[in-house]
């Protein structure tokens, strides 16, 4: 059996600040694993721990106690890196550098092979759109275009793990489809996806499985359409064309010999989120 793409065990991080050393836990006995060919979205409020969850599997940041795997490897080892594609919530890029060079640079510290490496370079412009302003300046980029850039240069390596940090932040509405759109993709091409977003509508679309944090904890997780799924409520869809036979539903019901069905109602992922995170 493989290992899964990212576990951590048991993962405790704390941080210390002001003249006396004052210990902070960003991070508490954390524990989760994501497998092959899915995608998981971490939420929670902010200070809650999740991009230091996320520097720790990138081997950023080290855990004071527990572990932590990628690929089944520690997150130190360089060599892992070439298999991750990141994109952090902030991307900054040399203001003088083009588009097209801050993705050929990526290329070239990831090792891409440079046959293929101008060809690389086209295919994720194009993917995400953003070829037609490759050649112009990172400082004339609006905030949005630094999204589509930075999610380009996490792709030009085909990395198997992604792991993005609000990967719409900043663009527009249409421009948040598209992104989703390739989050899809890239799960159909076999990728894994781990991504942060404050943006719960989008992350119920997307995501496989969620998991919240708060205070340092992870608070619930699971697939979505479990968690999403109200446990105090059901509903019962009914079509009709005859407005007048819903007042004599069971009626029509006994004299028709129809048997109703019902489910579980299920609830928004913002009511879950905020109903949960009080």
């Amino acid at each position: 059996m493989s290992s899964p793409v990212i576990e951590l065990i048991n993962i405790k991080r704390d941080f210390y600040s002001g003249l006396r050393g004052f210990k902070v836990r960003a991070v508490d006995n954390v524990s989760f694993s994501l497998e092959k060919n899915e995608i998981v979205g971490l939420l929670g409020p902010n200070g809650c721990g999740k991009s230091t969850v996320m520097k720790m599997i990138l081997g950023l940041l080290e855990s004071d106690s527990g572990s932590c795997s990628v690929f089944g490897e520690s997150p130190e080892n360089v060599g892992i890196r070439k298999k991750i594609g990141y994109l952090p919530e902030a991307p900054y890029f040399q203001k003088f550098m083009t588009g097209l060079e801050v993705v050929k640079t990526a290329g070239i510290l990831c090792d891409v092979n440079k046959d293929i490496l101008a060809d690389q370079c086209d295919k994720v412009l194009k993917l995400v759109k953003m070829d037609q302003a490759a050649s112009r300046k990172i400082g004339t980029y609006s905030k949005g275009m630094l999204q589509r850039i930075g999610l380009a240069q996490a792709l030009v390596h085909e990395p198997d793990l992604l792991i993005l940090d609000e990967p719409t932040a900043g663009v527009d509405p249409t421009g948040s489809e598209e992104i989703s759109v390739i989050i899809k993709d890239l799960k159909k091409s076999g990728k894994t996806v781990f991504l942060c977003s404050h943006l719960l509508t989008e992350v119920e679309e997307i995501c496989d499985r969620i998991i919240i944090m708060n205070h340092g904890k992870i608070v619930k997780m699971g697939a979505v359409h479990e968690l999403l799924r109200s446990e105090t409520e059901s509903q019962i869809t009914l079509r009709t064309k005859d407005v007048a036979k819903l007042a004599k539903l069971n009626e029509f019901f006994d004299e028709n010999g129809i048997q109703a069905c019902s489910e579980k109602k299920r609830i928004s992922l913002q009511d879950f989120y905020t109903d949960l995170i009080k």
